[in-house]
């Protein structure tokens, strides 16, 4: 019986080979600044990394599926966790925030569907969702993170497509409690107030475009260390 979570064992797992994502010296040359890589990949260390890497998966008899390369792929096919999401309903096909990556999910279902996988559903534009920013904290409970490349309108349709069988936490939200729980510990949490509302905001270390933006208003600036 499947889990879903980010710690039990491992049991299948889809993997593109350096071969068949960076292909060439000379794609890697044309793509990694582009791409934001820190430093251009050396192909044969990581084809040599990659073979060790298969291996350890092989010793703890996970079943692997090799995911083929594909035209109009960038290098940045290597991660294939990005692009889809395995659910208790099916795949999940993502839409993620670079557009160069597009063409990823569906052509690696175009893979894992001959291994009898289906789709649950698909995160279709303007919402966007990448599978780096989702972890299953249970079978019941998951987490996501919103950002430049997971955005509100992407995490709502995931919410609709898993439904109310899952509850997912998103950074939104944790980010609220946090402050919530920072103000209450300064005792400067404010509930019910019937008097003259005072507005405060409040940032961490890096206030700079805060304080430019606030400096223009009659706004108290005060600095709280998370």
């Amino acid at each position: 019986m499947a889990v879903f979570n980010e710690y039990s064992l491992l049991t299948q797992v889809a993997i593109r080979s350096p071969l068949n994502s960076f292909l060439t010296d000379e794609k890697l040359s044309n793509e990694w600044q582009d791409l934001r890589f820190h430093s251009k990949p050396e192909l044969k260390e990581s084809i040599n990394e990659f073979i060790e890497f298969r291996k350890l998966l092989l010793n703890d008899e996970i079943k692997i599926i090799d995911l083929p390369q594909a035209k109009g792929l960038t290098i940045d096919s290597i991660y294939t966790r990005d692009s889809i999401l395995i659910s208790p309903k099916g795949l999940i096909l993502c839409n993620m925030g670079r557009a160069s990556r597009t063409p990823e999910a569906r052509d690696n279902y175009e893979h894992l569907k001959l291994q009898g996988y289906q789709i649950a559903g698909e995160i279709l534009a303007p919402g966007t969702l990448e599978g780096g920013d989702f972890i299953w904290l249970s079978d019941t409970k998951a987490a996501v993170g919103l950002g430049p490349r997971t955005n509100k309108n992407g995490i709502d349709q995931l919410r609709k497509i898993l439904g109310n069988s899952v509850q997912i936490i998103d950074s939104g939200s944790a980010v609220a409690k946090q402050t919530k729980r920072v103000l209450n510990s300064h005792k400067i949490l404010q509930t019910n107030v019937k008097k003259k509302i005072v507005h405060q905001f409040y940032s961490n270390k890096n206030i700079e475009t805060l304080t430019n933006l606030l400096n223009r208003t009659e706004v108290e600036i005060m600095e709280i260390e998370f």
